[in-house]
């Protein structure tokens, strides 16, 4: 390990942390601050001379050149040392099976099948330290997990059991079936619901007209106050997608189930984003105008393809990108021993292309809001859990290695010498 690091221990402190503000005594401990050359922020900007206060595991201050208060621990880096977002990886099965059912689960979850892998740091060393971990089937086998790649206190890798609910479609009239279906369930239970009310009202309504008092009073409190009928678990989950409380990611074979989707949709309310695999020969270009004109998110493979039918290469995620789609990369393989070429992959479409903020964001901030974490995680900004790599170089130059890994504050991979 190159960097250096060293805690300047005091007893007490009676004042500031960073920019003057009041620390309570005897708190030291519960700070950190750390000096770096340069800081990736995540969210396009670049610190020079970098100066992080941590408390608790979050960020409470950021900035260039901010003096530090005696007493306050200092982490320095070396010179020519950077720091990053940890990295997530939206769209994964920590190499488990990808073999499931087909059927329409939307309820059930993938956390609940969830047993951690004893490979799972070789994640997390990689600078990996967020994971949407997505259930295994065709048609929509359920709801994607946020797994962390170090445990926390309790031993739990879970951090939230629901991120969105995986679709995985094929251009045919089943899979069209398939998602018209689930707004016809949803109107079968409403009439249900209705039918109900109305008998309920009903029933109400003549113990309201009741004269004998004693016995309208035993009728209104049999009946009681009314209770909407609960829907089966499957439903409420359609239901939660119809209302955008859960969101979709819809898994593609290729451009023309984008347009069956949209066709089977009609005017009923979902949000979604989309998965995007991308092979040698892909037709996606097709829609890429479309995508970006709706500013959907979408989970793509750092990899060059060619037009079908030609050699013409061509870089689709920055295709995606430059029409105004939320760029999310993912690696190209779900194997523990290639978790660490992720970041040398997204460097090469950006020697083709790929804009490096853009890059840098899709494996960082974009994946932390596919999961439903943008507000706390995926980049070094005041109010978010302090997740962070620190790297030999900058990110996607060439020979970069990451040599330590902080998660929530604590430094969970690398040698640190104190």
């Amino acid at each position: 390990m190159r960097f250096l690091a060293s805690l300047l221990a005091a007893a007490t402190l009676s004042s500031g942390a960073l920019a003057g503000g009041p620390v309570p005594e005897n708190s030291a401990a519960s700070f950190l601050a750390v000096k770096a050359p340069k800081v990736y922020v995540g969210n396009g900007e670049v610190l020079e001379h970098a100066v992080l206060l941590i408390e608790d595991g979050k960020i409470i201050t950021i900035g260039e050149d901010l003096p530090i208060e005696p007493g306050i621990p200092i982490m320095e880096l070396d010179e020519d040392q950077v720091i990053m977002p940890g990295m997530i990886n939206a769209y994964s099965r920590l190499g488990s099976s990808d073999n499931g059912p087909n059927g329409t689960n939307p309820h059930v979850k993938a956390a609940n099948g969830f047993y951690p892998p004893s490979r799972i740091s070789e994640y997390m060393e990689a600078g990996i330290v967020t994971v949407g971990y997505y259930p295994p089937g065709r048609g929509i086998p359920g709801q994607a997990a946020v797994l962390r790649t170090a445990p926390d206190a309790e031993g739990s890798h879970v951090l939230k059991d629901s991120a969105y609910v995986k679709f995985l479609l094929r251009s045919s009239k089943s899979e069209k079936d398939r998602v018209r279906s689930i707004y016809e369930d949803i109107e079968k239970h409403k009439e249900k619901e209705a039918k109900n009310r109305e008998k309920y009202d009903k029933a109400k309504e003549k113990a309201e007209k009741e004269k004998d008092k004693d016995k309208k009073k035993e009728l209104l409190k049999k009946l009681g106050e009314y209770e909407p009928l609960k829907p089966d678990p499957k439903v409420q989950a359609m239901m939660d997608i119809q209302s955008k409380e859960l969101h979709a990611l819809l898994s593609l074979d290729g451009a023309g189930t984008y347009l069956h989707f949209l066709d089977a949709l009609g005017e009923e309310s979902m949000a979604w984003s989309l998965r995007i695999p991308i092979s040698i020969e892909s037709d996606f270009g097709h829609i890429a105008k479309k995508v970006g004109d709706e500013g959907l998110r979408v989970i793509m493979d750092p990899v060059i393809s060619n037009n079908p039918g030609t050699v013409q290469r061509r870089n689709l995620p920055a295709e995606y990108a430059n029409a105004g789609a939320k760029l999310v990369l993912i690696p190209n393989s779900d194997a523990w021993n290639q978790a660490d070429e992720w970041r040398k992959d997204v460097a090469m479409m950006i020697r083709s292309g790929l804009d490096a903020d853009v890059a840098l964001r899709a494996i960082t901030l974009e994946p932390a809001h596919m999961l439903g974490l943008g507000e706390t995680h995926g980049s070094l900004e005041v109010g978010k859990v302090a997740d962070l790599l620190i790297l030999s170089a900058d990110p996607f130059e060439a020979g970069s290695e990451v040599e330590a890994v902080m998660m929530n504050g604590k430094i969970v991979h690398g040698e640190v010498g104190l």
